[in-house]
């Protein structure tokens, strides 16, 4: 059985993800590569926000290619 998916327009989405090195940002960005590989979703991170976890959010903001990076310390 097909699953019928809406209008590809309701599914085009901008994230910043706030805390983005720990658990739950870490796992948000899973979802997110998930539904943009699956093309369940087009979701754009635009934005990246950190601790101190430097090297973390720089591989991130590099697998993405996020625009905008912030690092608390």
């Amino acid at each position: 059985m097909a699953v019928q998916q809406p209008p590809s327009s309701l599914l085009k989405r901008r994230l910043i993800v706030l805390g983005a090195t720990g658990s739950i940002g870490v796992n948000t960005l899973k979802v997110v590569a998930h539904l943009n590989e699956q093309r369940l979703a087009d979701i754009q991170v635009v934005g990246l926000a950190c601790g101190s976890k430097v090297d973390l959010v720089i591989e991130q903001a590099r697998q993405f290619a996020v625009p905008a990076v912030a690092v608390a310390d």
